[in-house]
């Protein structure tokens, strides 16, 4: 007896041992895991469940049709409301190629999405007249949560009517209501139309196409920007809400639209604030009629603007001989509010807003009143010698009018270094190179998976030893 009883303990406490810690972890808190393509396809099929990536998913061209992947939560009706961890993993060569309003591996996310990294996509949404269209390199629309997502490749929203207006943003095209934190962006994003050109708005952004009433955080762009409403991070603040401690290193060079909007943060902002933000790449634009271009805000209609710099030359050309135009070294057009705001004086330009600095006083600490260098910004006599985001490091390398300096990391707002998406945009005198490793090196979401399965062991071990002890003693009770 007593030996069947050894032996049947000892079998079960091995099999236990057997059991991988991460799947009792993803048990116990009823996380669904994606292992492969068929996995993340299946995903549409519960909107409302709770996913976690475990392995990188690799796509071909052969992988799909001719509209390419279709988008999870492809509609209003029909959206995303659960949580897709993607566990620091990712997701290489999605192709999209919808004629439909919503565009990116989710189409209309209301739920949350964090930790994912889309590489090397190609994604295209499409429309014909009277509609909208909106794409992004994570979701086309959302008014959820997006936290800690990188994209590279190429990002696109096209309207091939008239009538309508398009939203193209490196991590989502339209952002109502909700954050997108700790992201980055580094695939070439265009808003633009294949049709009749009038009574259209173009939309572009490096990490938003527009944001409307949203939180913008913490995050950095290092690609073109193309779009008449064009911001290094977001096309367009609607509504207010706060685009706060972002940088761009990505060309902002809107050209043959009537109008233009464009800003090395932010293209038009209405209302709300952008504050502790740096642009340091060219701004330009090339347009019929009218343009508005700004180092940090291309039109700032109301709002503020704070606790910001430029080191990009800001200039454009407008056609129309009734030609409108204003260009800044911080703000294009304004009439909200500029505070604590500094610029590089590489031209004279038509607006002042802000302090125009020499590129020697631009390295002083002193230069920068209003700029909190406890908590947000610090500013070293490293490679970079201009004062840098403590929550969103630095990446790539600036060309200076005197000299050229190069900085290099592994962590970016939360560690994400993207394949760089090249422009074939002309780089002037004060210039950003961005390019960067093809691979992406991510720091993993802490993972309690192997401490929970050792508690689940080790109670398991205590039930064994109380039941083989209450074996005994009622054995020894019999005697």
């Amino acid at each position: 007896m007593f030996r069947k009883v050894t032996t049947v303990m000892v079998t079960v406490f091995l099999l236990l041992l057997s059991v991988p810690y991460r799947n009792i972890a993803l048990a116990a808190d009823s996380y669904t895991p994606i292992y492969t393509k068929a996995d993340l396809d299946a995903v549409r099929k519960d909107l409302d469940g709770r996913y976690r990536l475990m392995n990188d998913l690799k796509f071909s061209k052969d992988d799909f049709s001719d509209t390419g992947w279709k988008p999870i939560g492809h509609s209003e009706e029909l959206p995303f409301t659960g949580i897709f961890d993607g566990n620091g993993y990712r997701i290489s060569g999605l192709y999209v190629n919808v004629k439909e309003s919503y565009g990116g591996v989710f189409g209309y996310n209301t739920g949350t999405i964090r930790g994912l990294s889309v590489v090397d996509c190609d994604i295209q949404a499409s429309v014909g007249s009277y509609d909208l269209v909106y794409a992004g390199g994570i979701a086309g629309y959302s008014t959820g949560t997006i936290t800690d997502c990188h994209v590279s490749g190429r990002v696109a929203a096209i309207s091939t009517g008239m009538f309508n207006n398009t939203y193209g943003g490196g991590i989502t095209g339209y952002c109502k209501g909700g954050s997108v934190t700790g992201c980055s962006n580094a695939s070439l994003v265009t808003a633009k139309t294949t049709g009749f050109t009038p009574y259209h708005d173009f939309h572009a952004g490096g990490i938003v196409g527009c944001a409307e009433n949203s939180t913008v955080t913490d995050c950095y762009n290092t690609a073109a920007t193309l779009a008449n409403f064009c911001g290094g991070i977001v096309g367009m603040v609607w509504q207010g809400g706060t685009v706060e401690r972002c940088w761009n290193s990505g060309t902002v060079a809107p050209s043959h639209y009537t109008r233009i909007h464009a800003g090395g943060i932010v293209g038009q902002q209405n209302d709300g604030i952008v504050r502790n933000c740096y642009n340091i790449a060219p701004v330009s634009a090339d347009a019929d009629v009218s343009a508005f271009v700004g180092g940090l805000v291309g039109d700032l209609c109301n709002g503020t603007v704070t606790a910001g710099y430029n080191l990009g030359e800001v200039t454009a050309t407008v056609l129309s001989e009734t030609k409108v135009q204003a260009i800044g070294g911080i703000i294009g057009n304004g009439e909200g509010t500029v505070s604590d705001c500094v610029y590089l004086a590489v031209l004279p330009y038509d607006t002042v807003y802000g302090t125009s600095c020499s590129y020697a006083t631009m390295k002083r600490a002193g230069t920068y009143g209003g700029f909190d260098f406890d908590k947000t910004w610090v500013l070293t006599d490293t490679a970079y010698p201009f004062p840098t985001l403590r929550a969103c490091p630095m990446i790539g390398s600036f060309t200076g009018p005197t000299d050229t300096v190069t900085v290099t990391t592994t962590a970016a707002p939360t560690s994400a270094t993207t394949t760089n998406q090249t422009s074939a945009a002309t780089r002037s005198e004060s210039t950003v190179s961005t390019t960067e490793p093809s691979h992406v090196v991510l720091q993993e979401p802490t993972d309690n998976s192997t401490m929970m399965g050792i508690g689940i062991l080790l109670i398991t071990a205590a039930v064994i030893v109380c039941g083989f002890l209450a074996f005994w003693i009622v054995r020894l009770c019999k005697r």
